[in-house]
């Protein structure tokens, strides 16, 4: 997925997380929605970068190089490893996500 895919599904999703949350109480799904943007961002800002001396340029090489179980958790380790600053508030962001999918 090319850089201006990946923005463009970002900002959709943005909107909408916007229009559900000013226009219902469905907070699950917005918070939902929002960390899906954040993981279009994130890929965004992430890629390229070398991983065990081998460039990934999308999560699914990154997960390749990485021994990682699944997508989110390649992911989560990708912005430990070279985006530290941002890893408090996506984890906080994915662990809200799937505290409003299956725990309420």
């Amino acid at each position: 997925m090319s850089r201006s895919q990946r923005e463009t599904l970002a900002g959709r999703n943005s909107g909408l997380a916007k229009k559900i949350y000013d226009e219902t109480d469905n907070y699950d799904w917005v918070v939902t929605i929002c960390f899906y943007s954040a993981i279009h961002y994130v890929d965004d800002f992430a890629f390229p970068c070398s991983i065990n001396s081998q460039t990934c340029n999308n999560i699914h090489q990154a997960k390749q190089a990485y021994p990682q179980n699944g997508r989110h958790a390649t992911r989560m380790r990708v912005v430990e490893d070279f985006h530290n600053p941002i890893r408090n508030k996506f984890k906080w962001l994915d662990d809200q996500s799937r505290y409003s999918r299956y725990e309420l």
